[in-house]
């Protein structure tokens, strides 16, 4: 019996798959990147803009969702706001990758990332 997420997967069509899986090798990349590289390095890399491309920033988004079903581990949300903020460049757009801290008590943060694009988020809630 096959997975739903696989059957999404399976039902892409081809440029999708090929937007897919470098998705996928983002996803390997920036986990390991952001542990070896500084912040410089990493934003001088994703900083390199492509052309427009025909995918819409939704489904660009959507591709990045499914995609991290499938890896073996959870990737943070960073990791997560990294790789579609990449990708999005790569297709031409220009989103902004949101970084959140809050102050829980004592010496206890919470932080979180987001992209968003035109002033919507495109990986979390929109009143985050």
């Amino acid at each position: 019996m096959t997975s739903r997420p696989l059957q999404r997967l399976r039902a892409l069509n081809r440029s999708e798959r090929l937007v897919a899986f470098q998705i996928l090798v983002l996803f390997i990349f920036v986990t390991v990147s952001i542990r070896l590289l500084t912040h410089r390095d990493l934003l001088f890399i994703a900083n390199r803009a492509g052309a427009r491309s025909e995918f819409t920033s939704s489904r660009l988004a959507t591709l990045c969702s499914r995609v991290n079903q499938f890896v073996p581990w959870k990737p943070s949300c960073l990791v997560r706001s990294l790789v579609l903020s990449w990708i999005l460049q790569k297709h031409g757009y220009e989103p902004n990758l949101r970084l959140g801290v809050q102050k829980r008590g004592g010496s206890e943060y919470l932080f979180h990332s987001w992209v968003e694009l035109s002033g919507q988020v495109l990986n979390d809630d929109q009143d985050v």
